[in-house]
């Protein structure tokens, strides 16, 4: 199968080469299915168990810093400070994320019936929000 590409009529123009040349790239690995489209995962930790008071408030404290040192225009002092919040921040999610883990495997490493069994089954179950469909 050939790919139907009509040549334009091209100036003297650089700028107008290049982009010419790269529309014809992108057509062609569109054509061989080279390119993907880019999907961006957005992870949304708020609804996890192990997101906690702590977490939020960290989170809520590197945005701040972060808003400051887009409006004030990222001096030194204010990117050094929202990269220690950051850090700050991802620590804590390690933290409590591992926590979280290790007390769920202790609490099926002491299930002793099958009461306390599904009760530590229970707690990794996240029940399904039921959404009212209107139409």
């Amino acid at each position: 199968m050939m790919l139907n590409m009509v040549l334009p009529v091209l100036g003297y123009d650089p700028v107008e080469y290049y982009d010419h040349l790269l529309s014809a790239l992108h057509a062609v690995g569109n054509h061989l299915g080279l390119i993907k489209s880019r999907k961006i995962c957005k992870i949304d930790r708020s609804n996890q168990q192990w997101f906690d008071r702590n977490c939020r408030s960290a989170r809520w404290s590197m945005r701040k810093a972060s808003r400051e040192c887009k409006r004030l225009g990222c001096k030194e002092a204010l990117l050094q400070t929202y990269l220690e919040k950051k850090k700050e921040y991802r620590s804590i999610l390690k933290v409590k994320k591992a926590n979280y883990f290790i007390n769920l495997q202790e609490k099926f490493r002491n299930t002793h019936n099958s009461g306390d069994f599904w009760k530590a089954v229970k707690t990794l179950r996240t029940r399904k929000s039921r959404s009212c469909k209107l139409d």
